[in-house]
């Protein structure tokens, strides 16, 4: 969730304009004084509900508590999204910073997400007393149990990690995907490129296509770049050497897929996950947390790593960005169908030409981005599930190797589903998850568990997630055929002649219409 939450912070300072001029009417320094004083109140109501909740654990141990503390923190983050975008839409807060500051490319986005970043930062300061608690208390536990311990962070130290796992590497890529944009736009113009052209005529100059082929380029290659930099995002060190390297090493050689190294992601013992990052090989890592080394039996990691190099092997990174142009072109080009089928009849009842595309393009990007994201994590959790059957399917010939038999095992056996699972409700367990709590992008771990014992005795050739991944990809290579080949046939970018039924007469007002519009849609509010 805190992704989607972190992609739309981003999206909402690159495309104000779409939304044409902000609802209120307010100058600039008011614009900005309002949105910070926004961003302070929620903060300062936070810290006192979350302080309340930990002087009430201090008192009576409650368990409530704790729990009321962090999903107040929880919800002041998707607050503090919430506040942004009215502040972006309703107050012009991009167009306010421009007119304080000048339009200084970059410094203005950076300026307009930085105050719900820290939001963000000043909830995890909130919510920190809480997790010490937890932790303190945790102490004489591992101490029986003999679980490796860990040193309790300071409150900033503990700030900081969590902008690293949860901030930073959804934002630096964004971030230098933006700049390079931005960079490129410049150079073109200072060549003799149009800084406006009208949407849906092809580039006017040789330069406009370079420079969207060097955007392109460059965003390519900020992904195939970006393991180097999440490795230091993340704080990792090399796994040393063992019997347990040897075994992943040797893992990753029976099912075909090349890692340049085996990490272990520094987490203070707060984390237990895995990771598969990397496109090409001398940039593909597979990263462990600490915790999850230090809690989980050999098996068990086996199945994580089976897991992980799954999503290498099946080229999971690969599809779900190409999942995401199919469903965002073809999202857009059905858009496109709809305005311009009800262009003509919007004409005739209000008498008059209207630009659908002026009123309608806001809305249309946060509704397409809405879908958009939801087939992601539609594709993404079958995904997960392909990556779930690649590991029990890797596990199930693993003894068959072992003793050296004339033929492999080609059904899926009880004793590696059971690893797969008991990894997975391990991994909930000790994050502290419910196995039925939902997950945009991986499902919940109590429907992959029951989906894992469903292919118990299956043909390792023959699972059935294999088949609708294989439907995925092929509906993903239609959508992205098909809505090329619609741009480049396309009825609504070429003129038209006024409807024979229109009126000549003035043009009708596009506030009122966009007054009407707003009244209609409220209706439909579910």
């Amino acid at each position: 969730m805190s992704q989607i939450l972190l992609i739309l912070t981003f999206v909402l300072v690159t495309v104000p304009d779409l939304f044409g001029a902000p609802v209120f009417d307010t100058a600039p320094a008011p614009a900005v004084a309002i949105s910070l004083g926004l961003f302070t109140l929620i903060s300062t109501v936070a810290h006192l509900a979350i302080t309340a909740c930990t002087r009430t654990v201090d008192r009576t141990g409650s368990w409530r508590a704790i729990r009321r503390g962090e999903r107040i923190a929880r919800f002041t983050r998707l607050l503090a999204i919430a506040v942004h975008a009215f502040n972006i839409l309703a107050l012009g807060l991009v167009g306010a910073l421009r007119s304080l500051l000048g339009d200084i490319p970059l410094l203005i986005e950076l300026l307009a997400i930085t105050p719900p970043l820290l939001v963000w930062a000043a909830s995890w300061w909130s919510v920190e007393p809480l997790e010490r608690r937890l932790r303190e208390a945790a102490l004489i536990r591992d101490l029986d149990t003999g679980t490796p311990l860990y040193p309790i962070q300071s409150r900033a130290a503990f700030v900081w990690m969590s902008l690293r796992h949860q901030v930073f590497f959804i934002a630096a890529p964004i971030v230098i995907i933006l700049a390079w944009g931005q960079c490129v736009s410049a150079v073109a113009q200072h060549l003799g490129a149009s800084a406006h052209r009208p949407r849906g005529t092809p580039p006017s100059t040789g330069i406009e296509l370079i420079a969207g082929v060097v955007q392109v380029l460059g965003v390519v290659l900020t992904f195939i770049l970006m393991p180097a930099l999440l490795r230091r995002i993340w704080s990792t060190t090399p796994l040393g050497p063992g019997p347990l390297r040897d075994t992943l090493l040797a893992l990753c050689q029976r099912s075909g897929v090349r890692v340049r190294e085996l990490l272990v992601w520094r987490t203070n013992g707060q984390l237990i996950n895995g990771a598969a990052v990397g496109l090409v090989r001398p940039l593909r890592y597979i990263m462990l947390t600490d915790a999850l080394l230090d809690r989980l039996t050999q098996p068990q990691i086996e199945a994580v790593t089976a897991h992980e190099i799954a999503h290498i092997r099946r080229h999971h990174m690969f599809w779900l960005a190409a999942c995401m142009v199919g469903a965002a072109l073809a999202l857009g080009t059905i858009a496109e169908l709809a305005l311009y089928a009800v262009s003509d009849h919007l004409t005739l009842v209000f008498g008059a030409p209207i630009d659908i595309d002026s009123m309608f393009s806001g809305p249309a990007s946060l509704v397409m981005l809405g879908l958009t994201l939801a087939v992601l994590g539609l594709v993404s959790r079958r995904f997960e599930w392909q990556a779930d059957a690649f590991a029990v399917s890797a596990l199930s010939q693993v003894p068959a190797l072992a003793s050296n038999l004339s033929e492999p095992v080609t059904t899926i056996t009880t004793d590696a589903v059971h690893a797969m699972s008991s990894a997975l409700g391990s991994v909930a367990a000790l994050n502290g998850l419910s196995p039925r709590a939902p997950s945009w992008r991986h499902g919940s771990i109590a429907t992959r568990q029951h989906k894992l014992k469903e292919i118990i005795g299956l043909p390792i050739s023959a699972l059935p997630i294999d088949r609708a991944v294989r439907r995925i990809k092929l509906a993903t290579i239609l959508a992205i055929t098909l809505s090329i080949a619609a741009s480049a046939f396309n009825p609504w970018d070429s003129p038209r002649e006024p409807s024979a039924h229109a009126s000549v007469n003035e043009p009708i007002n596009t506030q009122t219409w966009k007054t009407h519009a707003s009244l209609a849609l409220s209706t439909i509010n579910p």
